[in-house]
């Protein structure tokens, strides 16, 4: 459709419309290429018929389900034990009604195609099987003179419509093995064999085999090739794509050379050390810790910051993302509402609120790393023009005029044993997103902020 219309609109463009064909006057040495249907009321001094031999499409009437206007449905029954299909009484008087049908719309078609000839009829079949064929033709020949509806139904395509008709045993004269006359019209059957080509084969002279000593320079090529070691085949070797959640570890303290050199496996990708486990082992009625942090996420995500939000306005979102199916009543209950409304109460908190038209929450970030820096403890050499895609998503983004201020709080279950570890284990996927988000909207980040929800403390990595 695109290209018509593009058509009709450079004809427009051009002025111009489709150009009349020629027409061929009778007097005109040509030659017209047809089909039957269009040659109907025509007629010529000499006209040639082609594939004689083509098969009658039997679709309509071999097919496992026929269909007729009177008749209705007619189907095929199998019988699964014996492996066996029989046709129905109403599927045969279909499939025989149809047949008769097809057969008879295929005479009158060649009946239009034998009475366009003036002078000369050429008509060109094809069999693999010459004698079969002929013998099909006196089998079925009619003893009464009239091809009556069973020998008709007989016939496969045009060709075995004329033998029937005209080159029976009864109407033909055998002039020699490849011409046969017929006794009361002026027809002719010629048959042309294809030439028997000798064969060549047979008489091919291959050459004996003359071994050659390779030159130098061919065994040096060779070597060389055969050789190579791609100078940078860490590079293919090496991940395109790493998560935040993989290499958080590694930007913790960027003065610490051995950060996060147990995560660094295979020395081409970090990774947590373990899968999720499968959907399947997970369905149990225990809400685990995972589920109800991202849970929580959503609330925080959801949350109208237009006004401080206080216990009620948490619990009233709660309630209406059950309804609607977004959290589950097991998850419902574990989310702490308190904790949510002591992070809008706190410096940070406020912080939000003041500048909400500028907050961006669940903000998805993407950087391309050179792999030197990523792997900067691998022994591998790596391109100065490779690079990692880094991608996460930060919790919260305030974008101002003089800088940007990020934060992201977690639910981690925080002690004062596991303190400082749950800060530097977070750290460096805060420092991560700084660096990703300064280069995204070019402007420096002025404040990065931890903030452990289970003990309502922020934690400004900035100063620390």
């Amino acid at each position: 459709m695109h290209q018509f219309i593009n058509f009709i609109q450079r004809m427009q463009d051009l002025d111009k419309d489709l150009s009349q064909p020629n027409s061929i006057e009778a007097t005109d040495d040509t030659v017209k290429v047809m089909t039957v249907h269009a040659s109907k009321g025509l007629e010529f001094p000499i006209v040639i018929y082609l594939d004689m031999a083509k098969q009658f499409n039997k679709l309509d009437f071999q097919g496992q389900t026929v269909f007729d206007t009177d008749q209705g449905i007619g189907i095929t029954l199998i019988n699964s034990q014996n492996r066996l299909k029989y046709s129905t009484i109403q599927h045969s008087v279909i499939s025989n009604r149809r047949k008769v049908a097809t057969t008879s719309e295929e005479m009158r078609l060649l009946y239009v195609a034998l009475t366009r000839a003036k002078q000369k009829l050429i008509m060109f079949g094809f069999t693999k099987k010459v004698e079969d064929t002929i013998n099909t033709w006196d089998e079925v020949s009619p003893k009464t003179g009239v091809i009556n509806e069973a020998i008709r139904l007989k016939a496969n395509n045009f060709q075995d419509l004329v033998g029937i008709s005209t080159l029976s045993d009864e109407d033909r004269e055998t002039v020699s093995d490849k011409l046969y006359l017929n006794k009361h019209c002026n027809l002719r059957l010629n048959l042309v064999y294809p030439e028997v080509k000798d064969d060549l084969a047979s008489k091919i002279i291959i050459p004996k085999k003359i071994p050659v000593e390779p030159s130098d320079l061919f065994k040096k090529t060779v070597k060389q090739l055969l050789d190579f070691n791609y100078r940078y085949q860490e590079s293919v070797d090496t991940t395109a794509y790493q998560s935040v959640s993989e290499i958080k570890g590694l930007f913790a303290d960027p003065d610490d050379e051995n950060m996060a050199e147990d995560l660094l496996e295979d020395k081409s990708r970090y990774n947590l050390g373990s899968f999720a486990k499968p959907q399947f082992l997970t369905k149990t009625k225990k809400v685990t810790a995972a589920e109800v942090g991202s849970a929580t996420h959503l609330v925080l995500q959801k949350i109208k910051l237009d006004k401080t939000p206080e216990i009620a306005d948490f619990q009233d979102l709660i309630q209406q993302m059950v309804n609607e199916k977004l959290l589950t009543d097991e998850l419902a209950e574990k989310i702490d509402c308190q904790s949510l409304a002591n992070f809008y109460q706190s410096n940070l908190g406020q912080v939000i609120i003041e500048h909400h038209n500028d907050v961006s929450r669940e903000f998805p970030c993407s950087i391309l790393m050179p792999a030197q820096k990523l792997f900067k403890n691998s022994s591998k050499d790596y391109s100065i023009n490779d690079k990692i895609l880094v991608h996460g998503i930060i919790d919260g983004v305030i974008e101002l005029d003089h800088g940007i201020i990020i934060f992201d709080y977690k639910t981690d279950h925080v002690t004062d044993q596991n303190f400082e570890e749950l800060v530097s284990k977070y750290s460096g996927q805060v420092n991560l997103y700084a660096e990703a988000i300064s280069v995204i909207k070019n402007k420096p980040v002025v404040g990065k902020y931890l903030y452990f929800l289970k003990i309502s403390k922020a934690i400004d990595l900035q100063e620390k």
